[in-house]
């Protein structure tokens, strides 16, 4: 079940690759046959086509909830800010600097004193599971031109655990150093 719903609503584009070859194979034997029936069969993959494209716009699975949670606190933390982290951590948060309190004192001292350009994501993979997930990810942090522009790249593992009011961070392990480009 769980790989139909990454099929179809996360990242459907085999199932558009598989709707635009049965689309020729109809439309070339339609070509070569001239048949009615092949011709209303060409509306078949169209029509599947729009079904999956509408369903994976409209449902937001666990995954994709958490990713955007992810890159909404990438960006905010190289502009200083850390409202989605606030609203994110879990009140019963454990991990990395022990407590929410004590991360987002870290966070909110680490933002400022590298002066942070950009944070892009370059890896995530998550494992949902019931009503916990695991994440491994992978940041590139950029920092600004006084620093020198250096940039770091940090493996991290996150533990999420979903509550009434959405997904939260349970545990952030310390992250490892990793060259960028070469992170597992």
């Amino acid at each position: 079940m769980d790989t139909l719903k990454r099929l179809f609503l996360e990242d459907p584009t085999w199932v558009y690759v598989i709707l635009a070859v049965v689309g020729l194979i109809l439309a070339a034997t339609w070509y070569r046959r001239r048949s009615g029936r092949y011709g209303w069969g060409l509306i078949v993959p169209v029509v599947l086509g729009g079904i999956v494209f509408a369903l994976d716009s409209v449902i937001v699975t666990d995954r994709e909830q958490i990713r955007q949670t992810v890159r909404e606190i990438a960006v905010e933390f190289a502009q200083g800010s850390f409202d989605t982290a606030r609203k994110t951590i879990d009140e019963d948060y454990y991990g990395l600097r022990n407590n929410k309190a004590g991360l987002l004192a870290f966070g909110e001292a680490e933002s400022k004193r590298d002066r942070v350009k950009s944070v892009k994501i370059t890896r995530c993979r998550i494992n949902v599971v019931g009503a916990r997930a695991e994440m491994k990810i992978t940041t590139v942090i950029h920092l600004s031109d006084e620093m020198g522009g250096g940039v770091m790249s940090f493996l991290w593992k996150v533990n999420w655990v979903k509550r009434p009011e959405g997904w939260r961070i349970e545990k952030l392990s310390n992250p490892t150093n990793v060259i960028p480009g070469f992170s597992g």
